[in-house]
């Protein structure tokens, strides 16, 4: 495509997208985008988009790839999963009222992954639906594309990092969060 929203490595494959269509390399090869191969080499480029049969999708905002099993991908207000290789894996639609907000919006914590929406935070074990985390938390939500979320594995933790919402710490273990701030030379980074 001409213009990119979101792109990311999964299953040893380039992904890009365009609005509601995804595109992704032949396997090992991300100079090869030739959709017209076999449909019987499971490694071919091959492309999709999400949207259910009828419809027009929502753009996409981010791919959140879990290890080599699973390919989140997500819109602003919805959530799909690519499980397995693209060309024979499937595609379903997770929910069809929480995405993620932006590129850089989500972690994975090796169990969990955790994205904000513009409803706030969100956990998700996957394979699962997604759970609210702090929904009742006034100020936590997201509607920048600025936003970051990080893993603290040797913390239990996640950081949320937004220039519109403030900067949060999550502690995954006492299912809790707090406010955190940063000297004023530091915002600016």
């Amino acid at each position: 495509p001409e213009s990119v929203s979101a792109s990311c490595f999964y299953r040893a494959r380039m992904f890009v997208s365009s609005g509601s269509d995804w595109f992704c390399s032949r396997t090992g090869d991300v100079a090869d985008w030739d959709y017209g191969g076999d449909s019987e080499d499971a490694s071919r480029a091959v492309a999709g988009n999400v949207a259910l049969a009828g419809s027009r999708g929502d753009d996409i905002v981010s791919f959140m790839p879990v290890g080599d099993s699973m390919l989140y991908v997500a819109t602003a207000r919805s959530l799909w999963c690519i499980v397995g290789e693209p060309t024979s894996g499937g595609m379903a639609l997770v929910s069809d009222s929480v995405g993620c907000c932006g590129p850089n919006a989500w972690c994975f914590d090796g169990q969990n992954l955790w994205f904000m929406s513009y409803r706030g935070l969100h956990v998700l074990s996957p394979g699962e639906k997604p759970v609210y985390f702090s929904s009742s938390v006034p100020g936590m939500s997201c509607f920048g594309s600025g936003t970051l979320v990080v893993s603290d594995n040797e913390n239990a933790g996640v950081y949320v990092f937004s220039k519109d919402d403030g900067s949060w710490y999550v502690d995954r273990e006492a299912k809790a969060l707090w406010p955190i701030s940063f000297a004023d030379e530091f915002e600016s980074c």
